[in-house]
Order: C-alpha cells, then structure tokens, then sequence
C-alpha cells in the first residue's frame, strides 16, 4: 500500500498535534520526538569486519570518505550526513560532544571505547539528495569496543537516529548463525534490509578463475534469498571495490594506463599480477581490482568517462541504487509512522494526562490511512512465527502494491468496477479461510488483508488513480 504514503504522514501529524495539544510538558516531548522525525532517510551498512563495508560507502556517497584498509580501520558507528561547512562531531558515552573542522583527521580525541559515535557532514550532492549513511565497524572485530558499538548504533538504542534500511554485506554467499541472530535482534525483515552479496567480483574462484565472478556472485545471491525470504526482499551482488572507483573518480591517466594493456593475454597479466613483477599493473589492480584489469580494458580505451559507466553497471552498484531507492520509497513513511507511535506510547506512559493521550493513539490506529503500517506489521509477525504461510506473499503484494489494483493482483490500468470486484471475491476468500488457521498471527493477518481488500472494495484509492480510471472507463 505504498499510494497510502501521503495520507499515512497527514495521520503521524494528526497524532502528534493532538498530543502536543494535551499540556505543556507533553508539547515539549513532542517538540523532541518531531525533531528526530524531521530530516533525510538513513541507509545503514553492516557486516563482517573487512567485508567491504567502507568501500561501498564511499561509492553511495560519490566520494572517498570512509577509511579502507586491509586491516580493520572503523572502529566507532560513523554517519555521513550533508552540512556546511564541512566538520565532524565525536559523542562520548558520558553525553559530551567534541567538535572539529573538516579536516580529514581520523583522530577521535579519546579513546574507541569511549566513543558513542562520530557524525561527519559534508557539502556532498548525494548525502543531500539521496539519503544519510552509517557506517559500522561490524561483527566479528578484534575489539569488543567496536562490535559494542556497531550493536549499539543498530540494535541498542544509541544515540544515531534508527536506520530506515539495513544493507548487510556477505561473505562467501552464505549467512552463518551470528549473522543470522544479529539480523533477526537488528529487526531485519524483508521491508527494511537488503542483503548484499560482497566482493562480487571475486566470487568462486575469483576474476582470474575459469568463469565470470559475477555470474557466480548471482548464483549466490538467488541461493541466499531462497534460503532467507524472511530477513531481506532483495540480494544484490556488489563488488564495492569496483563501485568506489566508479563514484570517486577514474582520471583519463588512469583509462589510458588500462588501455595500453588491451592487446596483452589475460594469462600474461595474470602472470604479471602473481610475480608482483609490474608495479603499475599492481597499482591498477590495487585500484579497480584485478577483475577490471583483465576485463575493462577494452572500456578503458574509450576514456575516462566510458570506463566509469561500464564500472558503475558491472560493479552492481546502479541496480543497488534502484532497490535502495525502491524499498525506501515504500518503506520510509511506514518507519517514520513506526518511530512516532513508538515515541508517543513513551509520553503516555509518564504522562498526567494518560488517558487523553492513549485516545489519540487510539483515533491513529483505527485510521484508515495506517492500512500500510498494519500490513508491515502483519507481514512481520507472520515471516517470524509462519514464514512458509501463502499469506507471506499476499501481505508482501498488498504492502507493495502502487494502487487498489495492484493490491488485488490485477494489472495497473485495470478499470475501478473489476478492481472493485477482485476485492469483493478476496474478501469472501479471506473469510472462508479464517476457519481453518490456527496461528494467531495468520488471524490477524487475514483481518489486515480484509481492511486492505475493503479498501479496494470501497474504491478507497487515491484521487488521481481514481480520475485515471474514470478516463479508462469513457475511453
């Protein structure tokens, strides 16, 4: 239900105006809760340590911001974020704020495990336009610091503001049982994370192996959404390495030093790579990965501009952007709805005005426009106690669906009076099949299905959809 996005913030505001309206104190904790409402969408990364993390978030950033090494080098939760001018923000656990100018300087001024998290604003185009970022130092970290602070950035409650979309990068193209467990404590469901298949161009027996890397890569991408439908809707494989390069900047020097390698064997350069013979060859790979150097120097030789688009599609980095960009469009407004109703139940609680406060929670949960946030929560509760229930995908299609139409299963176009009566007939099914389900979560996930069904039934869709349908129709 996706068209609800609109309607669903008027109600989150609703909410909130009329619990401001209860007293002063409850005005100025609303005052607080709306102010970390307010603001871009944050995409959050997380992983192994050194499965990539930091390359792809210079890559979604467009710029080489977060440290890369071999060894392990984020070593406090980190969110990019637009500002002017540029300059950083070190939190301390104890409450205290340390600032300091743009300068580049990885220095935290105390200790890792004294750091609750650092913000880093940037005039960059992207963190302006597109979303903020966090960066973690992940699991499995040689410090019990930075795995405390990747939990506490994700998991905890810290102070960074909640992610409305987890990317979480693996290894090897199988999720182990610590990563599993981390995801399912984060909240992962296939509405807020996407998984990512790391190091893509390394896959299998890697780019100088027999076959295509990524061909494998996508291999182990199907494989991993079959074996977790419920922790990610989508797997990606990147190759973050590749995708830096591609965003940070290829030089027409750096194209013309790939290019002058087009008319060598690739078991030469193989070769070459594995003596260390040539240290400029070591340079590239070093740079774009061994994968470019043997297959993107047939792009090099059309410049600088050419290599960069064949690195940004073969690197997976253009269709990351389309599912980041995809699940945050049907996602974000349900999370900042999740945030707000979660933040108001902690008025109420200490509030003299309880009751008055509890109505208005009330009025928000019987609104119709929250239909997208109770099929979210609908779909959780199934994929945690049923995942194997067929009302997984039916919830996943109405919480998706861009009209009515789309919510019954129908083609977009479809005129109003079929939509209506697809709508009918799933309403009757839905009550036939409340007999025999016994799970409470499917009970009440086929009550959310009828309220959306009703919906349908009732022509309850948007005013343009409904103008486009009554074009249709005298068509």
């Amino acid at each position: 239900m996706v068209y609800q996005g609109k309607a669903l913030r008027t109600a989150v505001r609703t909410m909130l105006e009329e619990v401001a309206a209860v007293g002063p104190d409850e005005q100025a904790a609303v005052a607080q809760l709306a102010g970390g409402l307010s603001g871009h969408s944050t995409v959050a990364l997380a992983g192994r340590i050194s499965s990539g993390k930091s390359t792809l978030v210079n890559a979604l950033v467009a710029e080489e911001i977060a440290p890369t090494d071999r060894s392990e080098c984020t070593l406090v939760a980190t969110m990019y974020a637009f500002g002017t001018p540029a300059r950083r923000e070190v939190v301390g656990l104890d409450g205290t704020t340390d600032d300091s100018a743009g300068d580049g300087s990885r220095d935290l001024g105390r200790a890792a495990g004294e750091v609750d998290y650092e913000v880093v604003y940037l005039s960059q185009a992207h963190l302006r336009d597109r979303y903020r970022i966090i960066d973690t130092p992940g699991l499995s970290t040689t410090t019990q610091s930075s795995e405390d602070a990747t939990r506490r950035a994700l998991i905890d409650g810290g102070g960074l503001p909640s992610p409305d979309i987890l990317l979480f990068l693996v290894e090897g193209g199988h999720l182990r049982s610590d990563e599993v467990a981390f995801l399912r404590e984060a909240g992962a469901t296939r509405l807020n994370t996407i998984l990512v298949v790391a190091h893509a161009d390394n896959a299998g027996a890697g780019a100088d192996g027999s076959g295509d890397p990524f061909d494998t890569a996508e291999k182990l991408a199907r494989n991993l959404a079959a074996e977790h439908p419920e922790l990610a809707r989508a797997v990606v494989p990147v190759s973050g390495l590749m995708a830096q390069a591609a965003e940070v900047g290829v030089s027409e020097t750096d194209a013309e030093a790939l290019a002058a390698l087009a008319g060598a064997a690739a078991d030469d350069l193989e070769l070459d790579l594995f003596t260390e013979a040539d240290p400029t060859l070591l340079d590239l790979a070093d740079r774009f990965g061994v994968y470019t150097v043997l297959h993107g120097r047939q792009a090099a030789e059309r410049g600088a501009v050419t290599l960069s688009e064949w690195l940004l599609q073969r690197s997976g980095l253009q269709r990351l952007r389309r599912v980041i960009d995809g699940q945050l469009a049907g996602y974000t407004e349900v999370s900042t709805a999740r945030t707000a109703l979660a933040g108001i139940r902690r008025i109420a609680t200490v509030s003299a005005h309880r009751d008055r406060v509890e109505a208005a929670i009330e009025r928000f949960q019987i609104d119709p426009a929250t239909g997208s946030l109770q099929v979210a929560e609908a779909l959780e509760q199934v994929m945690r106690r049923a995942p194997e229930s067929p009302l997984t995908a039916e919830l996943d299609r109405v919480f998706w669906a861009v009209d009515g139409a789309a919510a019954c299963g129908l083609t977009a176009g479809t005129p109003l009076p079929a939509v209506q009566s697809r709508a009918r007939e799933l309403l009757a099914d839905c009550r036939t099949r409340r007999l025999t389900l016994m799970l409470g979560a499917e009970r009440e996930a086929l009550n959310v299905l009828e309220r959306s069904y009703q919906m349908a039934a009732d022509g309850a869709v948007p005013a343009a959809l409904r103008r486009g349908h009554r074009q249709e129709e005298r068509r």
